[in-house]
């Protein structure tokens, strides 16, 4: 019998922590102008439309307020690059036949 710990080695766990990661990217994608919202209606819709440059430019200016959106897009886009990296993930799928 196989447990959940189990299903986690290899290329498919690999896979599970790549979409994990990719997943809580975009909710963080989602939550950064919410945070942004509760400070003043402009720099919500900055962070909305302009993410990269105003989500970076809010961040530094209000560390406090927008320190766990930030932190937790960082590790799971480290958590989501590091999994397709592996090379367990990549020798399954791309695999060269002879």
């Amino acid at each position: 019998m196989e447990t959940i710990l189990g299903l986690l080695e290899g290329p498919f766990g690999a896979l599970i922590m790549a979409l994990s990661g990719i997943v809580f990217i975009v909710t963080m994608a989602i939550v950064f102008p919410i945070v942004a919202f509760r400070v003043a209606w402009w720099w919500g819709l900055l962070c909305f439309f302009f993410a990269g440059p105003a989500t970076l430019i809010f961040t530094i200016l209000h560390f406090q307020k927008a320190k766990i959106p930030f932190v937790a897009t960082i590790i799971s886009g480290l958590v989501a690059i590091g999994m397709f990296m592996m090379r367990s993930f990549i020798n399954t799928f791309f695999v060269v036949t002879q």
